[in-house]
């Protein structure tokens, strides 16, 4: 990752190189922006609260991060799993910006962990509908635990294998208009995932994948899903990659500093 970190950095632009009007206003409306919502508050809260909590539980892990195919069952802290597996306040303040701006109202996530960016999401539009996917029972506990602690009323959860449960979520909505895809770290199941939703994207959705760079998988998975005929623009943000399908761009891909 380092690697891939510093050719990121030569190639990564900032808004003054950036032409096109609509990642430029994304720019400066999205990632620019600082304003500080009370939710972040109420979300961090119960982040802290996770991040001391010491208890060992056996968690599956379906979609190796280390890049290998099937599963592996470890004990880990709730506190270990909210550093390592969780997204930052930074990131995670970043999606709250994104559903806040673009108004989704239909979500999906693949990856629930213990609900910190569910909370961020969740929280950022209380009328959107929300069904947040996750493999292991007992993170799942903990992230129902927080939304409840949040008081997000929009969101449901379904357990098991994103392979099975992400074609009965699509059954639920008429379509996908924002999806976080932060599961299975490996070349073919990102690519299914991506082909699962994209029959349900309209022309304003947004797909983001998280740690698009984590691995020579992520990164091959990413140029594919760069290369989509419908796939009309993508922001590389070296941790997480946003497509969109906007028919009205130009089609281009863009690095960008953050």
């Amino acid at each position: 990752m380092a690697w891939s970190y510093l050719r990121f950095l030569m190639k990564a632009k900032t808004k003054h190189a950036v032409h096109s009007p609509f990642v430029y206003d994304f720019v400066t409306k999205v990632l620019e922006d600082h304003s500080h919502s009370k939710d972040y508050n109420i979300i961090e809260r119960q982040v802290r609260v996770l991040s001391r909590n010491h208890n060992a539980i056996e968690t599956v892990d379906f979609g190796s991060v280390s890049g290998k195919a099937g599963y592996t069952t470890q004990f880990r802290k709730v506190s270990q799993i909210a550093s390592q597996a969780g997204i930052s306040h930074r990131q995670g303040r970043l999606l709250y910006r994104l559903i806040d701006y673009y108004k989704p109202e239909n979500i999906i996530e693949l990856g629930s962990s213990v609900g910190i960016s569910t909370m961020y999401q969740a929280k950022a539009n209380p009328q959107s509908k929300m069904i947040s996917i996750e493999g292991c029972a007992s993170t799942a506990a903990y992230a129902q635990e927080s939304i409840q602690a949040v008081k997000a009323k929009n969101v449901k959860f379904l357990l098991g294998r994103f392979e099975h449960m992400l074609p009965r979520a699509l059954q639920e909505m008429g379509s996908v208009d924002y999806a976080f895809i932060d599961g299975n770290h490996t070349y073919e199941p990102t690519l299914e995932y991506f082909n699962l939703l994209l029959p349900k994207a309209t022309n304003d959705s947004v797909f983001i994948f998280h740690d698009i760079h984590w691995s020579t998988d992520m990164e091959r998975a990413w140029e594919t899903i760069q290369s989509s005929p419908a796939v009309t623009l993508t922001i590389d943000l070296f941790f997480m990659g946003l497509v969109f399908f906007r028919k009205e761009l130009t089609p281009q891909h863009f690095i960008l500093r953050f």
